[in-house]
């Protein structure tokens, strides 16, 4: 080999030393010295903390129908590094406009994005995302997510508030009941494709999510629902800034239904104007008129300052410090006693009464009734109200507090106030939230009825109820009469404060009342700000009241005391058939009507309806054989010929023992399951 071959050949084993060399250099740098930093960076790429949201709690009604509730959605995003062919982005961008109905230009410009991951809409339907997952485009990722829903759209809606597009809850009760209705998110740490899957063989630890308690309200969807839709009817005959409303249960407090309108819809609340969002009878301050008096002369009576025979000469106005205050009218009424002072809604009269307790007494009064502080309902935006708090009261201010003016108070004040009064005396506290429960049932909060401490002497309610009660037949409350229900009632007609002065020609109309008479279930406020055309209370809210209060009694099956006793005495034929309960009722009140009996059919449930004091009974039934089904009777008491006349014709495996009259069988009425075996024994 000469010696030109050999340098070449030397040459060569030290430029592949030396190359060896640089690669063994560099694998050993990045095998020991830069391991760490390298295998920090496929971490951060592949693995990822994945929260897992927990499912928010529902929202039900005392019956348990759901108002919120939290349903699966998707959260959609694309991942531009992966869709790098221009036919690819194109394809993503049609995909995504056509089926979230966005724009194909805004849509082609994120697929061609230098950034790894977009978001493009959150909370998507699960029926848009399974349209988009048959296109089998790659490069879209579906994250799934909790989505707020409520059912019944704007019923409710300013008491249940809403849950933001973040899943952060934006006003009312998910404001205020949160802690309860959140639950703790989970967590998944874990590697990752590109797209986001969970890569199955990889990297995993989690903890599972605990589900958010559900919220037991005490308000009725159906009186919900009556007083909302009767309510927006007054919006549109009388166009005022709002309408208010509540129907409570007088006895403990219950919130059987409350609403402000106008309202709006939680699943879009965006579209809203805030103000609206915590809007409610609850937040909503206002001076409440003469709908204040019958608390007012509740107080005096207690205090003794006043007795029911007291009378006072009413010449239509009365000089207070040099300042004259008017009735109504501007004429009077002449010699009035506590009855008239009522009926007549008399202010010179109500000045009379609260100028008999001292300044200290009125002060203690309207605390103890609850005005000036909050009612402590589970709702933000709450005001205490407001009213002088320190003795001596301004003379004119005092005097204008009886007959409401001067005073301020939310709607849910007022009722709560009003309902201590014609309860019998008792002190409540309103009621919005029953219990909190868990997914497994377990109560984890009570809020307890009312311990029914003394606020009224029974006397000084009664005599109050019955000045109210006259109001109804004879005085300003007699349009909202409701024919054969005994009940009580008084109207208001306030000036409206704005500023620190009054506006000229602009009321707040309100009716505040009761029913039944002798035992009261049913307490409602009715409160129209600034109707239009309409100078009263009797002519704004009135109408509204009754009504609703009309439906409410209906519904409730609310009826007069000795109409109620009657309606305990009537036998219970649910599962009867028809005829043989009819037999039954008619031979203990053979004047009742009874609706709905047939041949072949089977009594389940009755109602009860009085016209006139005239008691209606409509049967709701079924037949015994209905496509198949077969409904099995009440048979106690029936002879064996009646038995065996109905069930010749009816596919029942049927063993009878004895003669005479039915006195048991081995399976209770209802509806008949295949293979099950009929026994009756007979006397």
């Amino acid at each position: 080999m000469n010696q030109s071959k050999k340098r070449m050949v030397v040459l060569f084993w030290i430029m592949l030393v030396l190359s060896l060399f640089v690669i063994g250099g560099r694998y050993a740098y990045i095998q020991i010295w830069k391991a760490s930093d390298y295998q920090k960076e496929v971490v951060e790429n592949r693995v990822r903390e994945i929260e897992k949201r927990a499912e928010r709690g529902k929202i039900v009604d005392r019956n348990g129908q759901e108002l919120a509730m939290s349903l699966m959605a998707y959260n959609i995003d694309i991942y531009p590094n992966l869709i790098t062919s221009k036919e690819h982005q194109e394809r993503v961008a049609e995909v995504l406009a056509l089926h979230l109905d966005l724009s194909y230009d805004e849509m082609l410009r994120k697929a061609q994005s230098d950034e790894k991951w977009m978001s493009i809409q959150k909370r998507v339907e699960p029926h848009v995302v399974d349209k988009i997952k048959e296109e089998d485009v790659g490069g879209i990722g579906f994250i799934k997510t909790p989505k707020r829903y409520y059912p019944n759209q704007t019923l409710a809606s300013g008491v249940l508030g809403f849950v933001n597009h973040a899943y952060q809850p934006g006003a009312g009760l998910e404001v205020s009941m949160n802690n309860y209705l959140a639950g703790i998110p989970g967590y998944t740490i874990a590697e990752t494709d590109p797209v986001g899957n969970i890569i199955p063989v990889g990297l995993e630890t989690a903890s599972n999510p605990i589900n958010g308690q559900n919220v037991h309200l005490t308000l009725d969807s159906y009186l919900q629902y009556v007083l909302e839709k009767r309510m927006m009817q007054g919006m549109e005959d009388m166009s005022p800034v709002g309408i208010h409303g509540i129907i409570m249960d007088p006895k403990n407090g219950d919130i059987l239904a409350m609403a402000s309108v106008p309202g709006f819809n939680p699943n879009d609340y965006n579209s809203a104007s805030p103000e609206l969002w915590n809007r409610q009878p609850s937040s909503y301050a206002y001076e409440p008129g003469s709908t204040i008096k019958p608390i007012i002369m509740a107080m005096a009576l207690d205090e003794g300052a006043i007795s029911t025979e007291d009378q006072w000469d009413d010449p239509g106005y009365k000089n207070v410090k040099g300042s004259l205050l008017y009735d109504w009218n501007k004429m009077g009424w002449g010699v009035v006693g506590l009855e008239d002072i009522i009926v007549h809604s008399s202010n010179v009269g109500m000045i009379n009464i609260i100028q008999q307790m001292d300044d200290e007494t009125v002060i203690d009064r309207l605390e103890k009734a609850g005005f000036g502080e909050k009612t402590g309902i589970p709702l933000p935006g709450e005001p205490t109200g407001m009213f002088p708090r320190e003795a001596p009261i301004n003379a004119v201010q005092k005097a204008t507090i009886s007959f409401g003016q001067g005073i301020q108070m939310t709607p849910l004040q007022l009722l709560t106030a009003f309902s201590e009064v014609i309860n019998g005396g008792r002190d409540i506290d309103p009621r919005l939230v029953s219990h909190v429960k868990d997914q497994f049932g377990n109560v984890l909060y009570q809020n307890d009825e009312p311990t029914l401490e003394e606020r009224y002497s029974k006397e000084t309610s009664d005599t109050i109820r019955s000045y109210l009660k006259t109001n109804m037949e004879i005085g300003s409350g007699v349009d909202a009469q409701i024919e054969g229900i005994e009940m009580g009632g008084k109207t208001g007609s306030a000036w409206v404060e704005e500023n620190g002065a009054y506006k000229k020609g602009e009321i707040v109309g309100s009716f505040i009342g009761f029913a039944p008479y002798e035992d009261p279930q049913v307490a409602m406020l009715i409160v129209v700000d600034q109707p239009q055309g309409v100078e009263f209370g009797s002519l704004s809210a009135g109408p509204i009241y009754k009504d609703v209060m009309e439906e409410t009694l209906r519904y409730l099956s609310v009826k007069n005391e000795e109409d109620v006793k009657v309606k305990a005495e009537i036998p219970n034929v649910i599962g009867k058939l028809s005829t043989e309960g009819e037999a039954v009722i008619l031979k203990h009140y053979p004047s009742v009507t009874i609706n709905g009996v047939s041949s072949q059919t089977v009594v389940v449930d009755q109602r009860y309806t009085y016209v006139n004091h005239h008691l209606i009974i409509d049967f709701e039934t079924r037949p015994l054989n209905e496509e198949g089904n077969v409904y099995i009777p009440d048979l106690y008491g029936m002879k064996r010929e009646d038995v065996e006349a109905f069930i010749s014709d009816l596919p029942l495996e049927v063993m009878m023992k004895g003669n005479g009259r039915v006195v048991e069988q081995s399976v209770p009425s209802g509806l008949y399951k295949e293979g099950q075996n009929l026994l009756i024994w007979f006397d």
